[in-house]
């Protein structure tokens, strides 16, 4: 093995000269295979970003970075290289000859100026002096330590917008395996991986590499979107001196998405509420690969741009406004909007009260037109703030609207030397009673010509009088009172703190309103003073008797240490009294025995008490005016008293008699009957005079009687019930019993002799609801015929006794059970 392979020079043996019609040839081939492959990309994908390294046969590169057709491309040592490592070139010493080409470059013919990114020997000066003698290798390991591992990585590439990303380009490589070799990576961003280890290629019969395509490798998902990736190409050899020409040589890289559809545009602001003046920036989050970019911004400077993300977007008018972007790729265009809210700015301004002070004094500076405020020189925040400047000041107020925009405002405070008023004042009395009302008088001096009072608690909280009059305080408590008076010079004030002293009314109570009869006296109590008055009658202690002769109201009116006073009123009511006289009602005078009954009081004259009394019930007393639930449990007759009362004395009534107690009666329904279905059997009840009812009424042919006919179809349990004379009542069951049978015949022979012995012929069964029953003579003659069981043929027709004989009867019967049957027969008819 040679210690240098450089099979594309023919001085070194491993390269041709060629023909300039085999260069044409060549030059045609290469172009054609080119043209085809990107009508093999168009058709399939798009092509976004495209790097060919350019024309030009100049060979003198930095060994750190190479400027490629789409920027600069740099080389990082990514582990040990030798000094005489192999290098990265870009250059057109190996020719970028098209995809099935064989390899050439400028040094053998310098009509070929298609650069490519290839690994050269490196710093071998006496065999290139460049160091670049294209696609051959350094082996190892005479002349020095071959080492290397080195990767060309491209310019950072913008992949916004760009989804399903496929990597193309044109390669040769050679080498040793995995020894000396050449892999493709990627770079997210953040970090290099590697993409992807691609297949030596083949060399042509004259031993220069083969041009050949790497197929589409796909790039991750990170590459989405991602405006920060790079392609790498890293060599890698060892210096053991084996190994294959050509090293590795990479032309006509692309990066492709297979999107075929438009863009989905989307963006977002970084501000969607601003005020007049401000600014937005815009970021495009388009996805489906965009390739321009249609801005639109109403009222807006500018209103429209074509930059991905436009920014610095100013809106010097109010209102609201709806931004478009446009996102545009070879599939169509696809729009989003966003709504732009801008904000007036308020409109601000600022007063002094006063705005001319003397030394030492202060003002109040007062803004409007926003929501908040900060004033300066101060850094003082609020609506109203208190000044003290030593010498005429302009304040500055920013106010802020509850948009959060903001605008600003001046006001002057002019500050001079003077004399102002020096403010005192009285008032008629400071120790008052909740309600009482003082005078105010202004004793100033310097000659004010303004007053401005301020009355903490009183009715009238302020006054421009020089001396008001009738102030009036309804609220207990400590005041304040405050007077600035003002002359040319400016104003003084004064506040006397603690000044009015308001003292509650004490809460008079003159007693409950009291009833009394005429000719009787009582004495009145009041309280919550230290001093009394009554009126009328002129009462001058806490007790007060009196004695009215008709319905008085009497007025309290107490005083206490303060010397403030409150009032009450009492009224003594005056009536003609009279005693009440009993009466009283009863719900039922007649009742059973275990019958609880109410009573009623019908007294008259107002009574206010009542005492019951009753004899043998339950309760056997009572103190509610009307009782009700007295039950009374054995028979007998009973007595009732009430007693009702009232402040006038009390009145006595006594019912003898008044409640009749009866017994409780007892009935027997009888025994427990059984019946077959269709028949009836005699109910018999027992429990002596009065009245029967009995329930259920069905199959009954009288329910109102104590022994009625039953005849019921299914088994049927009656009750009775039974009232005696007093309208006690007592109830007891029994039971029917209904046996389902069925059956149907007819006798062979009967005899109508007249000797009671089987004398008239009947139909005989059971369970039989309908019947018709017919017989005739042997002439076919009908003789008889009935639809009740209960008639039979005496042998009789027409008034006549029928010969001894044959006689033909035919049935038809329906039961109890819905079902029917017909039978027919012969009777013998015997004398």
């Amino acid at each position: 093995m040679p210690l240098f392979k450089f099979p594309y020079f023919p001085y070194f043996g491993g390269g041709k000269s060629l023909t300039m019609a085999k260069r044409y040839a060549l030059l045609t081939k290469l172009f054609l295979s080119a043209f085809f492959l990107q009508l093999s990309f168009s058709a399939s994908s798009q092509v976004f970003w495209t790097e060919n390294f350019g024309t030009g046969c100049n060979q003198n590169q930095l060994a750190s970075s190479y400027t490629g057709s789409n920027g600069t491309w740099t080389i990082t040592a990514t582990g040990s290289n030798g000094t005489s490592a192999n290098d990265w070139f870009i250059s057109a010493t190996e020719a970028g000859m098209g995809v099935t080409n064989c390899g050439d470059g400028c040094l053998n013919n310098a009509g070929l100026t298609n650069r490519s990114l290839h690994v050269a020997s490196g710093p071998v000066i006496f065999i290139c002096p460049s160091g670049d003698c294209g696609a051959a290798y350094n082996a190892g390991p005479a002349g020095g330590n071959a080492v290397t591992d080195e990767r060309a990585e491209s310019p950072t590439i913008n992949c916004t917008g760009q989804n399903t990303i496929t990597l193309n380009f044109a390669y040769m490589e050679g080498g040793q395996n995995t020894i000396d070799n050449m892999t493709v990576w990627y770079f997210d961003g953040a970090a290099w991986s590697q993409l992807n280890d691609p297949a030596k290629t083949s060399t042509c019969a004259g031993g220069q590499g083969i041009w050949t395509a790497s197929g589409a490798i796909a790039l991750p998902a990170s590459a989405n979107n991602n405006p920060n990736v790079k392609i790498g190409f890293r060599w890698v050899n060892n210096d053991d001196g084996n190994g294959n020409d050509p090293s590795a040589a990479i032309d006509d890289v692309t990066l492709s998405t297979s999107s075929s559809t438009a863009p989905t545009a989307a963006f977002t602001a970084s501000a969607t509420s601003i005020c007049v003046g401000g600014s937005v920036n815009f970021t495009d989050n388009s996805t489906g690969g965009p390739t321009s970019w249609a801005w639109t911004f109403p009222s807006g400077t500018p209103s429209s741009s074509t930059a991905q993300n436009p920014s610095g977007i100013v809106w010097n008018t109010a209102g609201t406004f709806t931004v478009t972007l446009t996102a545009t790729n070879a599939n169509g265009s696809t729009s989003a909007t966003q709504v732009i809210t801008v904000n007036p700015l308020p409109t601000i301004s600022a007063t002094a009260f006063p705005s001319t002070i003397c030394i030492g004094q202060s003002t109040t500076l007062t803004g409007s037109g926003g929501s908040t405020y900060t004033w300066n020189p101060g850094a003082l925040v609020g609506t109203s703030v208190s000044v003290s400047p030593g010498a005429t000041q302009t304040y500055t107020v920013t106010g802020t609207s509850a948009a959060g925009c903001s605008n600003t405002a001046t006001v002057t405070v002019t500050v001079q030397p003077c004399n102002v008023p020096q403010v005192n004042f009285l008032a008629t009395d400071t120790t008052l009673c909740v309600g009482d009302c003082i005078d105010f008088t202004d004793q100033s001096s310097n000659n004010p010509t303004a007053w401005n009072w301020t009355f903490n608690g009183a009715a009238t909280t302020s006054s421009t009088a020089q001396n008001p009059t009738n102030i009036c305080y309804n609220t207990a408590g400590t005041f304040a009172v405050t007077l600035v008076a003002t002359n040319a010079n400016g104003n003084g004030s004064l506040t006397k703190t603690s000044y009015i002293v308001v003292n509650p009314l004490p809460t008079a109570n003159a007693g409950a309103d009291v009833s009394l009869c005429t000719g009787q006296s009582t004495t009145l109590i009041g309280s919550g003073g230290t001093t009394y008055n009554w009126m009328p009658g002129n009462g001058n202690s806490s007790n007060f008797f009196v004695t009215p002769a008709s319905t008085t109201t009497y007025t309290l009116t107490v005083t206490d240490a303060n010397g403030c006073s409150g009032t009450d009123m009492v009224t003594v009511n005056v009536n003609v009294c009279t005693v009440p006289t009993a009466a009283l009602t009863i719900s039922d005078n007649n009742i059973c025995e275990s019958t609880c009954i109410n009573f009623t009081d019908n007294s008259s004259g107002t009574p206010t008490g009542w005492t019951w009394s009753f004899p043998g019930a339950v309760p056997s007393s009572s103190t509610v005016q009307n009782p009700t639930n007295i039950c009374y449990n054995t028979p007998g007759t009973y007595n009732v008293t009430l007693i009702v009362t009232n402040a006038f004395g009390s009145d006595t009534i006594v019912m003898n008699n008044a409640v009749n107690v009866g017994s409780q009666p007892s009935v027997d329904a009888g025994p427990f009957v059984t019946i077959a279905i269709g028949n009836q059997t005699t109910l018999n009840a027992s429990g002596g005079a009065g009245s029967y009812s009995w329930s259920p009424s069905t199959g009954l042919d009288n329910p109102n009687i104590a022994n009625p006919n039953a005849s019921p179809t299914v088994t049927t349990t009656y009750t009775v019930n039974f009232t005696d004379a007093s309208g006690c009542t007592a109830s007891d069951t029994v039971t029917v019993q209904v046996i389902e049978e069925y059956a149907l015949f007819v006798p062979s022979a009967f005899s109508p002799n007249g000797d009671g012995a089987n004398d008239v012929l009947f139909v005989r069964g059971a369970g039989i609801k309908f019947l018709t029953f017919a017989v005739y003579d042997r002439f076919g003659e009908k003789v008889f015929e009935s639809q009740n069981i209960n008639d039979g043929w005496d042998g009789v027709f027409r008034g006549q006794p029928m010969n001894t004989g044959i006689y033909v009867w035919y049935v038809t019967a329906d039961f109890y059970n819905n079902t029917s049957q017909s039978i027919h027969g012969d009777v013998s008819l015997v004398r």
